[in-house]
């Protein structure tokens, strides 16, 4: 889901919508004490982030947007762990303000739809999910050493709480987690992508520099 919202981030900047030094608080206010904070810096996981409390200890949509939206920077980072599933998660409110769409619409109009990529869903329809693999059992280690174990999972719904409390399904799939798919239609995404189908010669070779190292 990760790798969509960095797509759609560029299909925005391709359009000429957004500038990747923007703040993000010039598309979306509701992140006021992110000053100087920038699309780049959230793509490129410039910025260490945190929220006051997890975002999966919280049993409404409501509650978790509260949460999120007083993201602050977090100064006491030493950049050692530098990933985070918190700027794509903002980015995707980016995407619905700047494209006046719901994420997946978007994601939908502009890439899954051209790319007839027929399987790849956040919603899956009842007859396709006798496809979806299980990952019950599925481990975590988490920062304060706890083990976060994944069991009891129905097919199709997604595994990471904060996407299920932020409503995948519901219809508001998160930019970090919630998109199932196939290795062919993930396939037919490389091949696109290779052939400059989904973003020009400039772009992809921005969109595929490692800036962490």
């Amino acid at each position: 889901t990760k790798i969509f919202t960095s797509l759609c981030i560029m299909k925005l900047l391709d359009a000429g919508l957004i500038n990747l030094s923007d703040e993000i608080k010039k598309y979306d206010p509701r992140f006021k004490n992110l000053d100087g904070v920038t699309i780049y810096d959230l793509l490129c996981f410039n910025k260490p982030l945190r929220t006051s409390s997890r975002l999966d200890s919280y049993s409404t949509k409501e509650e978790a947007e509260e949460v999120l939206f007083n993201i602050t920077i977090d100064r006491e980072n030493d950049m050692l762990r530098p990933y985070t599933d918190m700027g794509v998660m903002i980015l995707k409110y980016v995407i619905e303000k700047v494209s006046g769409m719901n994420y997946y619409n978007f994601l939908d109009k502009t890439i899954l739809s051209p790319l007839k990529m027929t399987d790849t869903h956040y919603l899956i329809p009842s007859y396709k999910l006798n496809r979806v693999a299980s990952n019950n059992f599925d481990s975590r280690i988490i920062k304060d050493g706890s083990i976060i174990t994944n069991e009891n999972n129905l097919p199709g719904i997604v595994y990471d709480k904060k996407s299920e409390i932020l409503g995948q399904q519901n219809g508001e799939l998160t930019g970090h987690a919630g998109l199932f798919s196939t290795a062919s239609d993930m396939t037919t995404l490389l091949k696109k992508l290779i052939s400059r189908e989904v973003l020009d010669d400039k772009l992809l070779e921005e969109f595929g520099k490692n800036r962490q190292g």
